[in-house]
């Protein structure tokens, strides 16, 4: 987690030793994440899709393993019912991609406010796997 107590935003790292760390910072004052978290604490899994800018695709699955899980659910049930504001938000994602700790690349999260972007009956991107 980064921010305040009282703003808290969660941080997930994503890293791949030896290729590339990767960052995504979530709102916990937005519905729609607090249902994926929830989803993922659930399952005890995930899966990430980064929409590269050249269009290719790279996703992520795994496992949520033991530490993490438990970490995930004490942090959300802690911090689940936080709402701070979309400016708090943006201000801190900017700020911290000015600077990633660890060093990295900072995704954006394409859905932001708007559910509709996960009805994969209208918004569909068709992927082609790499021969």
């Amino acid at each position: 987690m980064i921010g305040t107590i009282e703003n808290p935003v969660f941080h997930f790292v994503f890293e791949f030793y030896g290729y590339a760390t990767y960052h995504g910072l979530v709102d916990l004052g937005n519905p729609l994440i607090k249902k994926v978290i929830s989803t993922m604490i659930e399952k005890e899994d995930y899966f990430f899709f980064a929409i590269n800018p050249d269009q290719t695709v790279t996703a992520f699955r795994s496992q949520l393993d033991i530490p993490v899980l438990e970490a995930l659910k004490i942090n959300f049930e802690r911090y689940g019912k936080t709402s701070e504001s979309p400016e708090y938000y943006e201000k801190l994602c900017c700020e911290f991609k000015k600077k990633p700790d660890p060093p990295g690349r900072v995704f954006n999260w394409v859905c932001r406010n708007n559910p509709s972007y996960l009805d994969l009956t209208e918004n569909r991107l068709e992927l082609t796997p790499r021969q």
